[in-house]
């Protein structure tokens, strides 16, 4: 098990309160892009904030992680399918409306975005979309607790598309950081088939 994983095991109950009640402003550029009562996945879902969110809405969703804790806590809290494997190990069966990797993908690190990608650009639908949220301006590497992290750069993401010429970049925004960290900003991105 990888020391990131065994973070998330360990602190699950901990991530769940920290993360589950926090305010997102990112749903609507998403959801715009997402027919009603569309087939939405989470991708390293977390506490199930974002996955309820759409549950809620009334979107078709399942929820990916890899902590078996932080699964069995969504399973607590949605009536969702929630697969418990690492993007690396799944292997989608079904095309998706959207794809929704919030804060997970900072996980990877360059290989393993790389093919990450190119996974998910096999399980969108035609006119399906790609979202994904990453740290930008912050050290790659292992922090103090464990995780690994990537600094999310522009001149990545154009790596990433040149590698999966399949996708292209529709919109790129950053935000602050709703827990009023102030040391990084987060990249957010939709893609979209060519």
């Amino acid at each position: 098990m990888n020391s990131t994983r065994k973070y998330y095991e360990k602190n699950s109950k901990t991530y769940f309160d920290a993360t589950y009640s926090i305010p997102v402003n990112l749903y609507s550029p998403f959801l715009k892009y997402i027919p009603e009562g569309g087939l939405i996945i989470d991708i390293g879902c977390g506490s199930g904030r974002d996955s309820k969110y759409f549950y809620e809405h009334g979107y078709i969703v399942e929820a990916l992680d890899e902590s078996t804790a932080l699964c069995k806590i969504v399973k607590e809290n949605i009536r969702i399918k929630v697969i418990n494997k690492s993007i690396q190990d799944w292997k989608p069966e079904k095309l998706y409306d959207g794809i929704w990797a919030c804060a997970s993908f900072l996980h990877l690190n360059i290989e393993d975005l790389s093919s990450a990608f190119g996974k998910l650009k096999k399980c969108i639908t035609e006119e399906g979309v790609i979202f994904v949220s990453v740290k930008s301006e912050i050290e790659t590497g292992y922090q103090d607790d464990g995780r690994y992290y990537i600094n999310f750069t522009e001149d990545l993401l154009e790596d990433i598309l040149h590698q999966n010429q399949e996708l292209h970049l529709e919109e790129l925004w950053y935000t602050k950081d709703n827990m009023d960290r102030n040391d990084f900003k987060w990249m957010n991105f939709i893609l979209k088939k060519l």
